[in-house]
């Protein structure tokens, strides 16, 4: 399988310095969606999830270019993480880069928001709260609740100037904060810094050359295998193939515009397959073996849904 899949990820994005009076709930969600890609910023924000603690180091840029970002653990394990609008390449303790797409990079802010946001409103009830101040900054909480228990819910700081979630946790019903990311400070640039965008620029380009080009990603034009019974409101977002493997592996995302599950699909080898659940911080792992393939789970979902969608993963007829 594919070892980007397994890390958690934390690649954030902000919005225009323009200061807006709160709206309703659906509105300051999709200012909160469009924020995530369009400023010029520079932070450090500490990670929470299982008890374990990491504060990272992240730049954003954006310029006539596009979006390019850079993201260092400055503590803890290593983690270096660089991306553009559609790629992230991550580097952890080995050194080695692992090339992502914008779908395996998620984090406990909610990532890049898909579909009609109006539909949400089927699957979770927004409110928005109290004031408070995060990182010197006064913010209003909107609060994201599920309204099954196949998904989890949010509650985000958004700062009253920009848009940003300054603080976001990631709740189960029931259980509790399951991951938390706070800023502790944060600046804001008018325009892109060419100095920064062309670093960040030229870290890409070193990371990626070490990167085999039959390793990544490509587009399936032709589907092979597909969930054949999703949990309401999920619907599938992307389809690619990694062909750089012994075995192609392929890979199907779904999405209910919120939360986000991949599922990697590939022919049983010789090692012994795997086969059970796993759970990190946020993050469901449900593994299976069908139709001899190994099928791979993972998601920012409950481990029942992982599991609904890993027994419902079937060929379709030129899968086999």
């Amino acid at each position: 399988m594919p070892v980007p899949a397994r890390t958690v990820l934390l690649l954030l994005g902000l919005w225009p310095l323009v200061v807006q009076a709160a709206g309703d709930p659906l509105s300051e969600l999709r200012r909160m969606a469009d924020a995530v890609s369009e400023l010029n910023y520079e932070g450090t924000f500490v990670y929470e999830h299982d008890g374990y603690l990491q504060t990272l180091h992240l730049v954003h840029q954006v310029d006539a270019d596009g979006e390019r970002e850079h993201l260092v653990s400055l503590d803890g394990d290593r983690r270096e993480v660089v991306r553009d609008r559609d790629q992230a390449i991550c580097i952890l303790e080995d050194g080695k880069p692992y090339l992502l797409d914008r779908f395996q990079a998620r984090g406990a802010f909610p990532g890049p928001l898909s579909g009609d946001l109006e539909g949400l409103l089927d699957h979770y009830r927004l409110a928005l709260g109290e004031r408070s101040r995060v990182a010197g900054r006064p913010t209003r909480i909107l609060s994201i609740e599920p309204r099954d228990d196949l998904r989890y819910g949010y509650r985000l700081w958004l700062d009253d100037a920009t848009g940003l979630p300054l603080r976001s946790e990631l709740v189960a019903p029931g259980s509790g904060v399951l991951e938390r990311v706070v800023f502790t400070e944060f600046e804001v640039y008018a325009e892109a810094d060419p100095d920064r965008a062309a670093a960040i620029r030229v870290r890409k380009a070193q990371v990626r050359a070490m990167i085999e080009p039959a390793r990544y990603p490509t587009p399936v034009r032709e589907p092979r295998w597909e969930v054949s019974d999703l949990p309401s409101g999920f619907a599938l977002a992307d389809y690619r193939t990694y062909t750089g493997e012994e075995t192609p592996v392929d890979h199907l995302v779904y999405s209910d515009g919120l939360a986000t599950v991949s599922v990697y699909v590939e022919p049983t080898g010789d090692e012994a397959p795997m086969n059970g659940t796993h759970r990190s911080g946020a993050v469901s792992t449900f593994a299976l073996v069908q139709n001899r393939h190994q099928v791979v789970v993972i998601g920012d979902v409950p481990m029942a849904t992982a599991h609904i969608i890993g027994v419902a993963v079937n060929p379709l007829d030129d899968g086999r």
